[in-house]
């Protein structure tokens, strides 16, 4: 084999593997997320507790599909967290009221553009009467001055239009409290510009649900790692 054909060989073989590291670079930057904020409270953070959810949505009820769709990923993430799921409110020691719904927003963003227009129209008098009254004008395009270019960048302003996505759940005693008082409280929210709840749902519920029973004092940013589904990928 020649030495030129060697150093070719060599050469493609280094694009090649430049190729691949790209690839797996960018592989690696647009690894599918979901971010969230979590708002969590609570009175008692023991979790021990059997349970029955119950539905707070305005016109839904347990027979709801949706809800029950959701109950069943509310349910599994409640039971990794050590709740038990009771058979009735009379077996259960706590109700979890759950809220839920899309709410249609707007924010107002601006950016700066720059004026690239560096000229200005000017009308120009080309024949006037004895009087000096200008009887013919005639307008043309003149550079503008340096005052007027020191201010070349504007604000364009856009409304942004979005939905804010949300679960609430909320535990209520029903056994040892007449009451009914609320021993913890777990919020999760995020935007988006689609208001489907039935794929936001189980993201939503997966951010809450490590939250569940605490109390984490602000709202705070959770970050869901997806697989090619698009579900969360389990806790490493």
């Amino acid at each position: 084999m020649s030495s030129w054909h060697s150093l070719n060989m060599g050469r493609l073989a280094s694009r090649f593997a430049l190729v691949a590291v790209l690839l797996l670079s960018v592989g690696c930057t647009t690894a599918p997320r979901f971010s969230a904020t979590v708002d969590a409270i609570a009175v008692e953070g023991d979790v021990n507790h059997s349970y029955v959810l119950k539905p707070v949505v305005d016109g839904v009820d347990s027979a709801d599909l949706h809800f029950r769709e959701y109950a069943g990923y509310i349910h599994s993430a409640l039971e990794s967290q050590g709740l038990v799921r009771a058979q009735s409110a009379q077996d259960a020691s706590i109700e979890i009221e759950v809220n839920y719904g899309a709410k249609r927003d707007h924010r107002i963003v601006s950016s700066p553009s720059l004026y690239t227009d560096l000229q200005r129209t000017q009308r120009v008098c080309q024949r006037r009467d004895r009087n000096g009254r200008c009887r013919l004008w005639q307008t043309r395009s003149v550079p503008r001055e340096p005052p007027e270019l020191d201010n070349r960048l504007r604000d364009d302003f856009r409304v942004l239009s979005y939905y804010r996505l949300f679960i609430a759940l909320e535990a209520i005693d029903i056994k040892n409290s007449a009451e009914r008082e609320v021993l913890w409280s777990t919020r999760a929210r995020t935007n988006r510009t689609n208001p489907d709840l039935r794929t936001a749902m189980p993201l939503l519920v997966a951010a809450a649900s490590q939250y569940v029973g605490r109390d984490t004092g602000r709202e705070v940013p959770v970050v869901l790692q997806l697989d090619d589904h698009g579900q969360p990928k389990p806790a490493e």
